[in-house]
């Protein structure tokens, strides 16, 4: 569905406000959210519609992300670069923060059996009945309720951010703009206007310079990417390579002491949930330090996709770290490498992929940075989604299975 939603985004940015395109799918979010947490306190449940609700809800949630986050980099588009940083930090922290409260739950339970596969000691329910019985678990209710307390919190606060006078000046400015604004000549065709990044209009034929005021130019969506193809390609491949490791490849690794006997649980049970931490850390880490570094340009638009291809040597290695029943011809036997590993690959996810959403706005004149932040989010987007089916594979030229 997060194609669909793309697509919807891109199609209907210009027509349907930036409002509607936030607070629509934040409102279908917290109705989801909120049916989910009953069934939590609903202790049998028909298996297969628990199946198919689940499958619904995921879909929904899908489109509903697709279409939020295009509203969101749109609005945030419309405001100087550093809200454009603060709206990756945002989504930085939600995964830092999930996975402290995985490794938080994990450490705090009784250590768990992962050497042991019998089978005998799963309950097995009678098929006839096609109902799940179980008991309340008040832990998954919980979750669910902090989720919809939250999206409750973001439905709030998003009505208050959008009656500030700031946000309200600039966006109240960016339609003043494409108002006001309107292509004009004084009897020269002009055959092919640029945009730069600048506001400049550059003509690349007629002898005379008309006078030119640029938002009322037919500026497609193809054409603001090809403004953007480098950060756009390059935010695509990050998240490309990073979501086909994490979690798929990284769930498989194993630590060279796993289940040897007298191994502490940082060998065992603990360690897939220390390298999604780590990664986490390093994720926040670098959006952040983008961020406060965003003034040097070292890494700027034009040569953001450098670092970004460079970022196949850690993924290569990842694909050679211990993993569990691995059929590769040799591995990388020592811990070292997935820690140090994990914090890498975020670490240089986070603090490049801030850097190219944070660069790709300027790129095009001010009416269209709104434009250019959805586009962005979208190649985001289809890199998460590409990158998740190269993750299966990744895990079958490892294992040999999927």
């Amino acid at each position: 569905m997060q194609p669909v939603g793309l697509i919807f985004t891109l199609y209907y940015q210009d027509k349907i406000s930036i409002q509607f395109l936030i607070l629509i799918p934040l409102l279908v979010y917290t109705c989801l959210f909120v049916i989910n947490t009953a069934i939590v306190l609903i202790p049998v449940v028909n298996a297969t519609a628990l199946f198919a609700l689940t499958i619904i809800t995921a879909l929904f949630c899908g489109g509903c992300s697709a279409i939020m986050n295009g509203g969101l980099f749109g609005l945030a588009g419309m405001l100087p670069s550093q809200y454009t940083a603060a709206l990756m930090n945002g989504q930085g922290f939600a995964g830092l923060l999930v996975s402290s409260l995985s490794f938080i739950v994990t450490a705090s339970t009784s250590r768990k059996d992962i050497c042991n596969d019998d089978d005998d000691s799963i309950s097995k329910s009678d098929d006839s009945t096609n109902e799940c019985d179980k008991t309340v678990d008040y832990g998954d209710f919980i979750y669910f309720l902090v989720a919809t307390i939250i999206l409750l919190a973001c439905v709030t606060f998003f009505q208050v951010l959008m009656r500030l006078d700031f946000v309200q000046q600039q966006i109240h400015s960016r339609l003043k703009e494409e108002e006001n604004y309107s292509t004009t000549t004084n009897g020269q065709n002009i055959d092919n206007p640029i945009i730069s990044g600048q506001g400049d209009v550059h003509i690349l034929k007629g002898d005379t310079i008309p006078q030119i005021q640029m938002s009322s130019m037919n500026f497609t969506t193809i054409e603001i990417l090809k403004k953007l193809y480098v950060p756009a390609c390059s935010v695509f491949f990050l998240f490309f390579l990073s979501i086909s490791l994490m979690p798929s490849v990284f769930a498989i690794m194993r630590s060279t002491q796993n289940c040897n006997p007298g191994s502490s649980r940082w060998n065992n049970d603990l360690f897939i949930p220390m390298l999604f931490l780590l990664y986490n850390i390093g994720d926040f880490s670098g959006r952040l330090t983008a961020q406060i570094t965003r003034n040097y340009d070292v890494f700027t638009a034009s040569n953001i996709w450098f670092p970004t291809i460079l970022r196949i040597i850690p993924y290569t290695l990842c694909l050679f770290c211990n993993a569990d029943n691995s059929r590769l011809p040799f591995t990388l036997n020592s811990n070292a490498a997935p820690i140090v590993l994990s914090v890498l690959i975020g670490l240089t996810n986070g603090f490049l992929g801030n850097i190219a959403m944070m660069k790709a706005p300027p790129l095009v004149s001010a009416e269209y940075a709104s434009k250019a932040g959805t586009i962005m989010v979208c190649c985001l987007i289809m890199g998460l989604c590409m990158g998740s089916a190269l993750g299966v594979l990744n895990v079958y030229i490892i294992t040999g299975s999927a």
